[in-house]
């Protein structure tokens, strides 16, 4: 690939394109939800978006967690952000925490407590249902 002179260089021109990958969610129904989920590295910088959106036959039934498609140097390297959508409420944040080879789904209840020992599960942060989700994005640095 050639780049013109005092050409911006956008992320989609380094690394090559966006890949799919299938995270690991543990404690997720995906019955008839969707999952999309895609990565980019860039020499050791890797960026992931995963997305679950429940179907009528989805669940989410404890702590959740998403595996990352490439192994973590450490978790300290790891910057991520997670948002719930409830489709009768609106937005809910959420954090994160280090899991085995991904990391582990936090929330804020309904009441908007922080809770910080609190993994996601069927009632937290709220009651899920059909077109709720979940989006996870980040970026690490890779082994």
């Amino acid at each position: 690939m050639v780049i013109a002179v005092g050409a911006p260089i956008l992320a989609s021109d380094i690394g090559g394109p966006w890949a799919p990958y299938t995270p690991t969610l543990t404690n997720v129904t995906v019955g008839n939800g969707i999952t999309a989920a895609r990565y980019k590295r860039i020499d050791k910088t890797v960026f992931f978006q995963v997305r679950f959106s429940l179907g009528s036959t989805s669940a989410i039934t404890g702590s959740v967690t998403v595996g990352l498609p490439v192994a973590p140097r450490s978790f300290q390297a790891i910057s991520a952000s997670v948002f719930f959508l409830d489709n009768l409420v609106g937005w809910f944040p959420g954090s994160w925490a280090p899991s085995g080879s991904g990391i582990v789904i936090r929330a804020t209840d309904t009441s908007g407590t922080y809770a910080a020992a609190s993994a996601l599960s069927a009632t937290v942060p709220f009651t899920w249902t059909t077109s709720d989700y979940m989006d996870c994005s980040g970026f690490y640095e890779a082994s």
